[in-house]
């Protein structure tokens, strides 16, 4: 179309420039045109010379601009990083400065531990219309070289004061997330059994915040793809899935499948809303080991539940510790509900 209209525009061609225009680029120049064109040459210089100077030349040009263009895209490169640290250190800068303030805020309000421990409640109370916040502690383990485990849960207020505990030892089942899979159970049992169906579950093993989170456990049939065949289901649990996204052998998922139906099962009576289920860091979860340890060290198969009357030093410190220690998670709760009452 460009090519039309540049044609469109050019004057009526004359016969002798039509024939200029027509003839043929591919055709020899006569011996007369040949000899102006040498001595022209002798005269002048080579025109190919002189040709290949001007290229040279605009090619210089060119990479002189480049040079420059690239110069300023450089400095605009580094404008722009240099605004967009910037930026960041800002955030950052901003996210330290209100962290510091919480935390400022929170150490005038928190109480001594010994104000604290006067605030344990004496006795814990079956409610079954118990609409208070309840946080659940888990920790489990296992020692492969000795060949036992064990897990301790703690159950708190939403003043994350303790209301119970229980423990547990085991010589049987090897393995880590099997101790945490049935201190979950453990726990739920014993916030469900309180009344507590608002409850935040902390426990110790990411693989099982995973495997009841994911959507691994599932009704036969549902899964992704749909070509499964009904005998790689177990109980509604897809072994697929499990092996393929949290690596459990199956020999291991045999014998978890029980507890996690269980798991499941007292899940479900939660309220959906009210129930969050997080990993713990370590330096918020002492109470729980600590309880767990001593399971360990006197042997204790299975304990009774265990009243916080009967905690001994230095378990309440770890229980303080791990409610008013810097940013917890408990401190960030309680702080939040000071500020909005």
């Amino acid at each position: 179309m460009l090519k039309v209209r540049f044609l469109a525009s050019l004057p009526p061609p004359t016969p002798s420039s039509f024939h200029a225009m027509v003839a043929p680029p591919w055709s020899f120049p006569t011996s007369i045109q040949q000899n102006e064109k040498v001595e022209e040459d002798a005269l002048l210089g080579s025109s190919y010379s002189r040709d290949r100077e001007e290229m040279s030349k605009d090619v210089v040009n060119v990479a002189k601009d480049d040079e420059e263009m690239s110069r300023d895209k450089v400095d605009v490169t580094k404008e722009e990083t240099l605004n967009l640290d910037y930026e960041d250190d800002k955030e950052k800068q901003e996210s330290a400065r209100a962290s510091r303030v919480r935390m400022q805020l929170f150490k005038k309000m928190q109480p001594t531990a010994e104000e604290w421990k006067k605030c344990w409640p004496v006795g814990i109370k079956l409610d079954e219309n118990n609409t208070d916040k309840g946080w659940l502690n888990v920790y489990g383990y296992h020692d492969q070289e000795k060949g036992h485990g064990g897990y301790a849960v703690i159950l708190r207020n939403s003043l994350v004061c303790p209301l119970i505990a229980k423990t547990c030892f085991s010589k049987q089942h090897g393995s880590q997330l099997f101790q945490v899979l049935k201190g979950l159970e453990a726990g739920l049992q014993l916030a469900l059994k309180y009344g507590f169906v608002r409850l935040t579950v902390g426990c110790n093993s990411q693989k099982a915040i995973d495997l009841l989170g994911s959507s691994s456990f599932q009704e036969a049939g549902t899964c992704y793809p749909f070509s499964r065949r009904h005998q790689e289901k177990i109980s509604g649990f897809c072994k697929i899935c499990t092996k393929t996204r949290l690596v459990i052998r199956e020999k291991s998922l045999s014998i978890l499948i029980p507890v996690i139906e269980n798991l499941k099962n007292e899940q479900a009576k939660f309220r959906m809303t009210g129930f969050q289920l997080t990993k713990v860091p370590r330096d918020e979860n002492k109470a729980a080991r600590h309880l767990a340890r001593l399971a360990e060290r006197i042997e204790v198969e299975e304990s009774k539940e265990i009243q916080p009357a009967d905690f001994v030093s230095p378990l309440p410190e770890f229980l303080y510790n791990d409610a008013f220690g810097c940013d917890t998670r408990y401190s960030i709760f309680l702080l939040s509900q000071t500020l909005t009452n």
